[in-house]
């Protein structure tokens, strides 16, 4: 059961992928911005993750303030590279 755990993990990943790819171009078709098209993107997996934490895992969220610093600071310069 814990391979086809994985197995179903890495679909779900392939269609998550699939998804948004189809979903950027019917957008940029429409001529919406590309950097609009990104921050949406960026924004709903951000908020869409929180939930899912907040529901099955929320002790992963907890960050000690001394450590807010650095995970911001890792968390922009992660978007903005992944995004480049």
């Amino acid at each position: 059961m814990r391979g086809l755990k994985g197995y179903i993990m890495i679909l779900g990943a392939a269609l998550c992928w699939g998804l948004s790819a189809t979903a950027a171009k019917a957008l940029i078709n429409q001529h919406v911005g590309t950097l609009l098209i990104v921050q949406t993107r960026v924004t709903f997996s951000c908020l869409m993750l929180r939930a899912l934490y907040l529901a099955f895992k929320p002790e992963y969220l907890r960050v000690a303030v001394k450590d807010l610093y650095h995970f911001a600071l890792l968390g922009m310069i992660g978007v903005a590279g992944s995004n480049f």
